[in-house]
């Protein structure tokens, strides 16, 4: 988490995440063991090799639905975990030169890889199954008049807000942003995740043109494209790998508002900490940064569209 600053938020609920899941988990193998008369008494007797039956046993009743079913993803992604816990417990144990306690541990990973197939193959399967199938149906593409309607609202909230003499109230800064959030995460057809963590800096650097090389623009002849520079502006944040940068365009439509979101007045008034570094920030004393497919969904709620999912 100190290393990735820029994306603390997402990280620090994706390990809460992991942690009420190992929890969960947890409670299942102690109730499958109490039925064996096995004593699981702490998170360290899941990865015990003795207990490796009511190991199983609890990831299957964890993963079982009320009506017979399986949670696929759910399935999967313990598995992915489970993984993850057992390397860090490795390192943890080499740390403290618990050799014995190590080899413990690659003994279960062991064994855990050669029950893998057993285990999680059907939850691997179904998911598979479900992105190919069920996904990718007409019936779950959006409407192509949804869009329309979605893109027109959007363009006509913030036209209405971004006026730079209208004072916003706290409750109108909010839904502007939830507005642009909309915009840049629709516009770039991106995980909500990630036009919704634009820093300050990214868009000062875009607003200065930071990004673009004069000496290209002034060798670009066609119209069309000198049009481009005028009408969009370019930044960069960085990806899921530190290395790798996203591009991000940024339309004209949304520059007065993106003024107005990252004016100092504007944001103390709305209730924005002072140290928060996002342009699309969570108010009322909060460091981090709005979620964008929360924003997004709001939006498409206030829109009306015809089809509600």
């Amino acid at each position: 988490m100190v290393s990735r600053k820029d994306k603390s938020q997402q990280n620090r609920k994706s390990i809460m995440k992991q942690m009420r899941t190992i929890a969960n988990l947890y409670f299942f193998v102690k109730g499958e063991a109490e039925k064996s008369g096995i004593t699981v008494t702490s998170a360290l007797d899941l990865f015990k090799m003795e207990n490796f039956p009511v190991f199983m046993d609890g990831i299957n009743s964890m993963a079982a639905k009320d009506d017979g079913g399986m949670k696929s993803g759910l399935k999967k992604n313990v598995g992915h975990l489970i993984q993850n816990v057992l390397t860090h417990l490795k390192g943890q144990y080499i740390l403290q030169n618990k050799k014995d306690e190590m080899s413990k541990v690659d003994d279960f990973k062991t064994l855990l890889e050669y029950y893998k197939g057993e285990i999680f193959s059907d939850a691997e399967y179904n998911c598979k199954k479900n992105s190919q199938e069920n996904l990718r149906r007409p019936q779950q593409l959006p409407v192509e008049d949804d869009i329309n309607k979605l893109r027109q609202f959007i363009l006509t909230q913030i036209k209405e807000l971004d006026d730079p003499y209208k004072f916003l109230e706290p409750n109108e800064y909010t839904f502007l942003r939830d507005l642009v959030v909309s915009r840049l995460t629709l516009f770039h057809a991106k995980r909500g995740g990630e036009p919704s963590r634009l820093t300050l800096k990214e868009w000062i650097d875009a607003k200065e043109d930071a990004w673009v090389d004069e000496n290209q623009m002034k060798k670009v002849k066609n119209p069309e494209e000198l049009e481009l520079f005028q009408k969009y502006k370019l930044t960069y944040q960085s990806g899921k790998c530190v290395s790798h940068l996203l591009p991000i365009l940024i339309p004209e439509d949304t520059w007065k508002a993106m003024t107005k979101l990252t004016d100092q007045q504007i944001r103390q008034a709305a209730g924005v900490k002072q140290t928060n570094l996002y342009v699309f920030p969570n108010i009322k004393d909060s460091n981090f940064h709005v979620c964008g497919w929360k924003s997004v969904n709001k939006i498409c709620k206030k829109a009306e569209l015809s089809k509600k999912d």
